[in-house]
């Protein structure tokens, strides 16, 4: 957003290059956006497999864990 201040003060540059950054940075933030609203629904998904298969039993155990070190062996975390 600092490029965008900085078009403020250039009487030499463009509407367009206003415009033009402003995209980039809200095609950014949709794409950061959509991120989240994975992680939301993989947090949802190991909380409610959680209540199903192992809340309340050992920490050691919980499917949630399980998930988690799967994952990273993936490679995906």
């Amino acid at each position: 957003m600092r490029d965008l201040v900085a078009l403020s003060t250039s009487r030499d540059r463009d509407c367009f290059e206003a415009r033009n950054l402003a995209q980039f940075h809200l095609g950014s933030l949709r794409d950061k956006i959509a991120e989240m609203r994975e992680l939301e629904r993989s947090l949802q998904a190991f909380v409610r497999r959680c209540d199903v298969e192992c809340a309340g039993g050992p920490a050691a155990e919980c499917v949630i864990l399980g998930d988690l070190a799967a994952q990273r062996q993936d490679g995906a975390c």
